[in-house]
């Protein structure tokens, strides 16, 4: 069982960071898992009569941090349902399918966010409740690029909100709730978009930490 719950959390991240780290890739080129995965596409989203359905928001900072995710460990356990993300948000503009040790995972994907071009979000689903999300290219105010010498000196045990006081808030983010801890990986994007720093917070306080190209 530990076996199997460590494959599933080791693809859920795969499949989350990879939106997110790498937003400044499209969201068109992603990659399938060495699992069984197959990537579906829906050609149109069907459209029912505005008199019957109230028009879908963007997806925005807000409304993203209100997305509920359950404990992995639980089968998803509080989390949100995909049809609960459809009435907030719309149809998603992709759907990945992946099965990994016989454990189904529905990655569903939109593209109407309120960002930088190309901004996108996903959300990832077992046994219909949301486990991960991750959201990239948001907007962020930061004053500042962030250098070499500021990621350097943010340290293993900084607090989440410390750091996001101290460099700004940041354009990427990802969350998953496993075993009742809350990793949330934060990329912080500079102007030029291809130098970056991603911090790896565990119920708040910073445990990892890469960066590219900073200077």
């Amino acid at each position: 069982m530990k076996k199997k719950s460590l494959a599933l959390i080791t693809a859920l991240l795969a499949s989350t960071l990879v939106l997110t780290a790498c937003g400044s890739s499209n969201s068109g080129s992603s990659k399938s898992s060495s699992s069984k995965t197959e990537k579906v596409e829906k050609s149109s989203s069907s459209k029912e009569s505005s008199s019957s359905k109230t028009e879908t928001a963007k997806v925005d900072r807000a409304g993203y941090d209100a997305i509920k995710i359950g404990d992995l460990m639980k089968q998803g356990e509080g989390g949100d349902t995909l049809e609960a993300l459809k009435t907030k948000f719309g149809a998603p503009a992709s759907s990945t399918t992946s099965t990994t040790n016989g454990v189904k995972t529905d990655i569903m994907g939109w593209t109407n966010v309120d960002g930088l071009a190309g901004a996108t979000m996903s959300v990832s689903f077992v046994s219909d409740k949301a486990v991960s999300k991750a959201i990239s290219k948001l907007n962020a105010d930061r004053p500042k690029d962030i250098t070499l010498a500021t990621y350097n000196g943010i340290n293993a045990g900084a607090k989440y909100e410390d750091v996001n006081k101290q460099i700004g808030e940041p354009n990427g983010l990802t969350e998953t709730n496993v075993a009742g801890q809350t990793t949330i990986v934060a990329v912080y994007l500079n102007k030029d978009i291809t130098s970056y720093a991603s911090l790896s917070f565990t119920n708040g306080t910073l445990t990892t930490k890469t960066q590219t190209n900073l200077k």
